[in-house]
């Protein structure tokens, strides 16, 4: 290859890349904003806790309100979806009307690679059970994943999963 064809090809290179900056700049702008968005309204809700007893957390009863989703067991019901799905939504990012975890792997945009502020989903019990538990992904360690979530020890907390137990991630999209 001569030195001409050589600058040509780096030429080429170089308006592709600015290309790529210009078109696809504000998609990773959009999904950096979203994701941020999600984890800090989320870091916002650490500390709400279930009531023991007859008395609900009225926060727990408001993302079931905010989702319209009815609560028939007050704030001892699985609540770690709904959780999610009202930060996802106070959020500005697609949502699913659910309480069950595993429905939330229908959420479009399904990534390999997680970010903090993803939604992370796994099973419980067995992998074929239709129970499940959701979270927003923190960190991992070689085993673990750490998610930011509700319905945690009966409040909004951090947890370390167990890796081998993870359906998927999905990142969050803006509305």
């Amino acid at each position: 290859m001569n030195k001409n064809m050589f600058l040509i090809l780096i030429g080429i290179v170089i308006i592709l890349f600015i290309v790529y900056i210009i078109f696809f700049r504000k998609k990773i702008k959009e999904e950096t904003d979203i994701n941020e968005k999600v984890i800090n309204n989320a870091k916002n809700e650490l500390g709400v806790k279930e009531i023991p007893g007859p008395d609900d957390e009225p926060q727990i009863l408001k993302y079931f309100e905010e989702l319209g989703l009815s609560i028939a067991g007050g704030d001892e019901e699985s609540w770690c979806a709904v959780f999610v799905n009202y930060i996802l939504k106070k959020s500005g990012a697609n949502y699913i009307k659910t309480s069950g975890a595993r429905k939330l792997l229908e959420l479009p945009n399904q990534v390999v690679l997680p970010k903090v502020g993803d939604v992370v989903i796994f099973w419980r019990e067995t992998p074929a059970s239709w129970k499940g538990h959701t979270g927003f992904y923190v960190s991992e360690t070689a085993s673990t994943i750490k998610i930011l979530g509700g319905n945690q020890n009966n409040s909004v907390s951090y947890r370390y999963m167990q890796k081998y137990r993870l359906l998927g991630y999905r990142r969050p999209l803006k509305k």
